[in-house]
């Protein structure tokens, strides 16, 4: 736009008004930066002394279309250093922090041992997020592409031993999985290796041993395999009838619908690509082997692999959630009531959804 063209504009937007304005405006257009904060420092100093400077400052933030904050910046950088003060400065930091060559092959050997992601990777070398990103990055070792993030409702117990979340899992074409999780802490309560399918007289054994040592939940949440579920319309499963006889709530997820038992799920997923997949031929046809370095690997999940989850919390009457970094072992036993039947009484926030609910995952 040419200077005739502008000085028009202006003289059409305070036509017949504020002509001390219009030439005010006028004069900055050809001013730089620089001197529009040393302008606008000036008139606030001036404001100051007139003891109207709360009015003043006002109209010239609306005047120059920044914040009154912005102004008293301008003002109080005027007053410590003058001119210089208001010209732009680089916003490239002082000191630049860089990791040695020893802590990124750290880095790089957990993302080859672990699979983690960036944060569990941060939390182990103590650095940012963000430096352990720039590194996978820059090593190629993170995919790129973008995907469309699925939206999934999310629940969660308040108390450990409230729920446990049991399945079965497939080691090996002759070895099975019998896996117990805490629904709350991730806290693995029990595990078994079995020479074939597990049948209802394993899993069973394997519960007895958990009460045991870890007391008994209120409920247990399980899919509906052959060994928990009837098929049969209107009769009852052996399993049933004995957690009916402990006096466990038995909660049986609806049909095909994988994510509702998200968490163990999640430790099938986690035990196989972190241990199993590592683990030798020759161990994994020997049961005994496997299930001595099974335990190695549930010693590390439960007492020292940090875990991210949500903590559920009312905000002016509205439920949000925050994403929390945690040990299984220390939100187990920190989080534990002593009687664990007490544990959802008081329909707490995060209870778990009925078999109607089929599409909740951590």
């Amino acid at each position: 736009m040419s200077t005739n063209a502008s000085t028009r504009s202006l003289k059409v937007k305070y036509k017949n008004s504020d002509r001390r304005k219009y030439a005010k405006e006028k004069h900055l257009n050809v001013r730089s930066l620089t001197n529009i904060k040393v302008w606008a420092a000036r008139q606030v100093e001036k404001a100051k002394k007139r003891k109207e400077r709360g009015k003043t400052v006002r109209w010239i933030s609306e005047f120059l279309g920044v914040s009154r904050q912005t102004i008293y910046t301008w003002w109080h950088r005027y007053q410590e250093w003058g001119k210089a003060g208001l010209r732009e400065q680089s916003r490239r930091p002082k000191t630049i922090h860089r990791i040695s060559s020893e802590e990124e092959k750290e880095i790089l050997e957990i993302k080859e041992n672990t699979d983690h992601g960036c944060e569990k990777i941060a939390f182990d070398v103590s650095a940012s997020t963000m430096t352990v990103w720039r590194y996978l990055t820059k090593n190629k070792r993170l995919n790129k592409e973008k995907f469309k993030r699925r939206k999934w409702k999310y629940f969660q117990r308040k108390h450990s031993n409230s729920l446990w979340q049991m399945d079965l899992s497939e080691i090996t074409p002759e070895i099975w999985s019998v896996s117990i999780i805490d629904d709350h802490s991730r806290f693995i309560t029990g595990f078994r290796l079995c020479n074939g399918v597990p049948t209802v007289d394993d899993i069973v054994a394997e519960l007895e041993r958990s009460f045991s040592i870890h007391g008994i939940p209120r409920q247990i949440l399980t899919d509906r395999g052959s060994q928990f579920f009837a098929n049969q319309k209107g009769a009852v499963s052996t399993f049933d009838l004995w957690c009916h006889a402990v006096g466990i709530q038995h909660i049986k997820a609806a049909r095909r619908k994988p994510t509702t038992t998200g968490k163990v799920e999640k430790w099938h997923d986690n035990l196989k690509k972190e241990c199993i997949q590592k683990a030798s031929p020759a161990d994994l046809q020997d049961i005994l082997q496997l299930e001595r370095i099974c335990n190695q690997y549930i010693e590390y999940y439960n007492y020292s692999r940090p875990h991210f989850g949500y903590e559920i919390y009312n905000f002016y009457g509205l439920s949000r959630r925050r994403r929390v970094l945690f040990i299984p072992f220390l939100r187990y036993v920190t989080h534990r009531k002593s009687d664990a039947g007490e544990g959802n009484k008081n329909n707490e926030v995060n209870s778990v959804p009925d078999s109607s609910v089929n599409h909740v995952v951590v």
